[in-house]
């Protein structure tokens, strides 16, 4: 390892490569700082970083092979020999319940960016059929909950230890890039179908 070689935004590269990078993150100073250079890195394998400096967060982008353009796809053939790079951002599909409060914080956040448990599981609740094991139920949104935290769509601000439902949330402006809020009520009624054909 010749260690002369290391990049002085070397840390920023390695924030961005594991998620999201938010300003109160030590590498955001780093990342503004050589923003252009960062950039070009990326750009040279092939994927985009995308940022936010209103919102406070940057994150990396990667085009799927059916976004590109005829022409794009040539350009890659000719500098690479390869049709289509393969990918290194994964992309992870959502369950239709993790889709479904998504898209619930997504409009939510137009007008409030805390949210507590108890009203997610209100919002939750609407689209569930009433006589459902109660239990059962808050378990299956406890997990959806679980995976919108380590996805950074939403960040735990405080634990209420008396009453769990008091837990309250940030909805991370983040969600506003990955969720498609015109879809909302498309997804609104296939849940509600799902649930209807139950």
């Amino acid at each position: 390892m010749n260690w002369n070689n290391l990049l002085p935004y070397s840390p920023a590269i390695i924030a961005l490569l594991k998620g999201i990078v938010k300003t109160s993150d030590k590498a955001w100073d780093t990342l503004k700082k050589y923003e252009p250079e960062i950039k070009s890195f990326f750009e040279s394998i092939g994927i985009a970083v995308k940022v936010r400096d209103k919102n406070g967060y940057a994150y990396l982008s990667q085009a799927d092979g059916n976004d590109l353009s005829y022409e794009d796809k040539q350009i890659i053939k000719q500098k690479t020999g390869f049709v289509k790079l393969d990918r290194l951002i994964r992309r992870e599909p959502l369950s239709d319940e993790q889709a479904l409060l998504s898209l619930l914080l997504r409009e939510r956040l137009e007008e409030n960016e805390i949210v507590t448990k108890r009203e997610i599981y209100s919002e939750l609740n609407i689209f569930y059929k009433k006589e459902l094991d109660k239990e059962k139920q808050n378990k299956d949104f406890d997990k959806v909950i679980k995976q919108l935290l380590k996805i950074d769509f939403i960040t735990e601000l405080k634990k209420d230890e008396d009453d769990d439902l008091e837990t309250i949330y940030k909805i991370e402006k983040i969600i506003t890039d990955k969720i498609d809020i015109d879809k909302i009520e498309e997804i609104k009624q296939k849940f509600i179908q799902k649930n209807a054909d139950k």
